[in-house]
């Protein structure tokens, strides 16, 4: 079954990042010296177009980067609409990317759980939709990164695949 990581961009240093690494994404030769050699391979059979699509979290929320895994889907969210979906390929723990790729948060940590992800592709889903499909007040805002797993996951998916035009089956 597939996690649904939300990872909200909607203050200036995530957007900034959002629009730097996921929007964008990076040319691959830029990287690859900031990539131990061992992941090197898989990236050139990956991201064949030598471009690669990736994000970062602080140690502070290791946690959900230490439960995501290989192919969970990750949605961003900015101003009241997620409004990108991809999918896992790979996890690094790396500050030495961190540091080339993004400005430190404000109290100098760097984004250092990093895990690279497939082309990202335009979904809109709104807020309000979005915490009715997992059962909060229409109210709420997406206050951080946030795993989803089971039947909040299921149902994130289903709606995913209803925007994409994908059916979804249950496990």
């Amino acid at each position: 079954m597939d996690n649904v990581l939300v990872c909200p961009a909607s203050g200036p240093l995530a957007a900034k990042h959002l629009r730097d690494t996921i929007e964008s994404g990076k040319q691959l030769d830029s990287i690859l010296s900031h990539i131990p050699l061992d992941f090197q391979h898989m990236f050139d059979q990956t991201y064949k177009e030598r471009l690669a699509w990736v994000w970062g979290m602080r140690a502070g929320i290791k946690n959900r980067w230490e439960q995501l895994d290989t192919d969970d889907v990750v949605v961003f969210y900015q101003q009241g609409i997620f409004r990108l979906e991809c999918a896992v390929t790979y996890k690094l723990h790396s500050v030495e990317l961190s540091d080339f790729l993004w400005q430190r948060s404000p109290s100098n940590e760097p984004f250092e759980y990093i895990f690279f992800v497939t082309r990202p592709h335009p979904i809109n889903l709104s807020i309000q939709d979005f915490n009715e499909l997992i059962s909060v007040s229409p109210a709420a805002r997406v206050l951080g990164t946030n795993l989803y797993t089971g039947l909040k996951a299921d149902r994130i998916l289903n709606r995913l695949a209803t925007l994409s035009g994908i059916a979804v089956e249950s496990e």
